[in-house]
This record gives C-alpha cells, sequence and structure tokens, in this order.
C-alpha cells in the first residue's frame, strides 16, 4: 500500500537521533515525543496550524555519562489518568 503524506511538522534546530512517538489528539492536536542530539528528550503538542502549545524538554544532566531520556509520552483522559495513579498507589 502506498501513504499519502497529509501533515508535516518539522521543529526547527533540531534533530532526533531515533525513534520517537507521535499521537493524533481528539481535538486535532498533534503530541510528538523525540530524543534528540543536545538533550535527553522534548515532547510538543502543536495545533493542525503548526503553533506551538506547550513543550517539555528533559535535559541529559547524568552525570556518569550514561544516556538519560525518553522516547514515548501519550495522552490519557483524565479520569483514565486518575485510576492508574491510584492503581499504582495500592
Amino acid at each position: 500500500a502506498t501513504g499519502k503524506k497529509v501533515w508535516e511538522y518539522k521543529m526547527p534546530n533540531i534533530m532526533a537521533m531515533f525513534e520517537g512517538s507521535v499521537q493524533r489528539l481528539p481535538n486535532g492536536n498533534t503530541l510528538i515525543c523525540m530524543v534528540a542530539e543536545d538533550i535527553g528528550g522534548r515532547t510538543v503538542e502543536v495545533t493542525r496550524s503548526k503553533k506551538l502549545v506547550w513543550q517539555f524538554v528533559l535535559k541529559d544532566k547524568s552525570k556518569d555519562k550514561l544516556p538519560v531520556g525518553f522516547y514515548r509520552v501519550k495522552r490519557f483522559a483524565p479520569a483514565l489518568a486518575i485510576k492508574m495513579v491510584k492503581s499504582f498507589r495500592k
């Protein structure tokens, strides 16, 4: 099957080192997560018109020079997130 690119977002001045994750949200925004060369991880939410809603950057501050970061994020509905947190506290 051949796919057709329908949308694309390029983060300025960022080169991803390897895999990340993308999630289209119910409101039409997109949640993007990646490991970048100079940081441990970056997550952004952008609108369909490519406007930045928010971002989180995890700086690689490992004292023993081991890589620190994340490569996947997922947005959960608030009720499900609360239920998950409660289950971890049992």
